[in-house]
């Protein structure tokens, strides 16, 4: 084994002991993320409020606040995410981040099979997610069921690949 090799091996073994004292705990599950936990005994205990003798009160319950008007939907898929759409000067801008490779992907706006505008975006490549922001002229949406499309093209087959489809009207 080489030198520098069994000097990365202690590294990581130290780190993993570190973390491990830490209370630290890397999941990974194949189709995810990694998340990172913590152990029950390390996190600080709920505090009760404290009732007048003989008062019985169950403990408030928390009620989902109702979404916002003014908040954007946020759209994503394995490609693409935090994909939003805004309008400012007769534009329609749509914003997000790409991890595609060589950091090359297509947008096109649709009208059933109709496609009325089509072009390709570059920003930085996989693995590192580039922001990109494209903007178009309102006028080209005029009918409802008009969609926004970003997607890739398959290295295997030419296809389109994680299309993220995005209504527009």
């Amino acid at each position: 084994m080489k030198l520098s090799n069994l000097f990365m091996l202690c590294i990581i073994v130290i780190l993993g002991v570190i973390a491990y004292s830490l209370g630290v705990r890397v999941h990974v599950d194949v189709n995810q993320k990694p998340s990172v936990t913590e152990h029950e005994a390390s996190k600080p205990p709920k505090s009760v409020p404290s009732k007048p003798s003989g008062e019985t009160t169950n403990p408030p319950e928390e009620t989902p606040k109702p979404p916002k008007e003014s908040e954007q939907k946020v759209y994503q898929n394995n490609s693409f995410k935090n994909v939003v759409l805004s309008e400012k000067d007769d534009k329609i801008i749509v914003k997000g981040q790409a991890r595609v490779f060589e950091g090359v992907f297509q947008y096109a706006v649709t009208s059933g099979n109709k496609t009325i505008l089509q072009d390709h975006y570059q920003t930085e490549g996989a693995p590192t997610w580039g922001d990109f922001e494209i903007s178009f002229d309102q006028s080209l949406v005029e009918k409802t069921g008009e969609t926004f499309e970003l997607f890739v093209y398959s290295a295997k087959d030419g296809s389109k690949a994680d299309v993220l489809t995005i209504p527009l009207k």
